[in-house]
């Protein structure tokens, strides 16, 4: 299973996110279950050549992810993941 939260988007909201995740993701439909409801919602999704496994998040980034999760109360099991997770000894881009 994957977690996460839907957002509604205007058309130019969706294009802005276009520009933002750049030429490494690619936006598709995905089957989500809501509240025990079947919808669909887009994700963006990175490429195999742009996946890299010995990097870590920003402890930022990390921190942000986080929030979000115990904001709209993912998970206990996938909290603690991302709790668990180590960050980058870099702190900043």
């Amino acid at each position: 299973n994957m977690y996460g939260v839907v957002f509604e988007l205007s058309h130019e909201q969706a294009q802005q996110l276009d520009g933002f995740e750049g030429p490494n993701y690619e936006r598709r439909i995905l089957k989500v279950s809501i509240d025990g409801c079947t919808s669909e919602a887009y994700a963006y999704i990175a490429l195999p050549s742009a996946v890299d496994f010995t990097l870590r998040p920003y402890p930022w980034y990390r921190a942000f992810v986080l929030d979000g999760a115990l904001l709209n109360r993912l998970p206990a099991g996938y909290v603690d993941f991302i709790r668990r997770y180590p960050p980058s000894r870099i702190l900043t881009q």
